[in-house]
């Protein structure tokens, strides 16, 4: 069962994973344990229990994005504005690279095509002329 170490995750006080509520757990059809619905017990700072789970795409997408690119040790260091352009940043990098990527697949993807009709015609006229 992977289940984030307490110390690392949950409010100061909890001493062992014994303390991590990890009753929500399942087995999925593969053996596969998920424990997403598993975390840490409310406190008085935080009376909501699995408070340290992301609630929307929005709210985890600049750590996916970090995670991405490898600086998720860094991730806690940003102010909300470094998020911003961290994440735009990171979305101009995508388009820079996926934009010339897909141009050159589709030239040699026409490329391909053309040799194959050019092959598909030397195949007809050898078929006519025997």
């Amino acid at each position: 069962i992977y289940c984030p170490d307490p110390a690392n995750t949950c409010e100061e006080g909890i001493e062992s994973m014994d303390d991590v509520d990890v009753d929500k757990c399942v087995v999925d059809s593969w053996g596969v344990y998920d424990c997403t619905e598993a975390g840490c017990p409310p406190t008085e700072e935080n009376p909501e229990p699995c408070y340290n789970l992301f609630r929307s795409i929005v709210s985890s997408g600049y750590y996916a994005l970090l995670n991405l690119f490898g600086e998720f040790p860094l991730c806690d260091q940003h102010s909300p504005a470094g998020k911003v352009v961290g994440t735009l940043t990171a979305v101009v990098a995508v388009a820079v690279f996926a934009l010339p990527t897909g141009l050159i697949g589709n030239s040699i993807e026409d490329l391909m095509q053309r040799r194959k009709e050019a092959e598909e015609a030397a195949e007809g006229e050898e078929k006519g002329e025997e």
